[in-house]
């Protein structure tokens, strides 16, 4: 699937995600609303395939290499993750990325537009301390 989502390295990275997701369910601790399987792996997938598509627009189309295919696999892995966890687990799934990760440098997806609307709009109402709040109530979630 990671090929016909636009990744060329898909076999290291098929990899290293079923490690992420293995290691995920067995060391994190047992929440009901957790989702190591199929359907939560298929949905990083997508949303990594969009990151993707997105990067090569902004290239005209240039082919990405593999340190770069990894860091928008980590997005979307943080974005359709990070989100579900616990406190604590957030901690632990973070060292697990970069250990299975280790040259990478976790980064969130920018909503760089949406942003500069809601200051815009808490500029416009008066809100002064707009931006140090601004940033946790963004969406994480990216629906195709």
């Amino acid at each position: 699937m990671l090929y016909s989502e636009g990744f060329a390295h898909a076999k290291a990275l098929a990899v290293k995600l079923v490690a992420i997701f293995s290691l995920s369910k067995q060391l994190l601790s047992p929440q009901q609303h957790y989702d190591w399987g199929l359907r939560a792996l298929k949905t990083v997938l997508r949303v990594g395939g969009q990151l993707v598509a997105a990067e090569k627009k902004t290239r005209g189309g240039a082919a990405l290499d593999e340190a770069e295919e990894a860091m928008l696999v980590i997005k979307a892995l943080r974005v359709n993750t990070l989100s579900k966890l616990t406190h604590g687990d957030t901690a632990a799934f973070n060292a697990l990325v970069g250990d299975v990760f280790p040259d990478a440098v976790p980064q969130d997806v920018a909503y760089d537009e949406l942003e500069a609307a809601l200051k815009e709009v808490m500029a416009h109402q008066g809100s002064r301390h707009a931006t140090p709040h601004l940033t946790p109530h963004i969406p994480v979630s990216i629906h195709r």
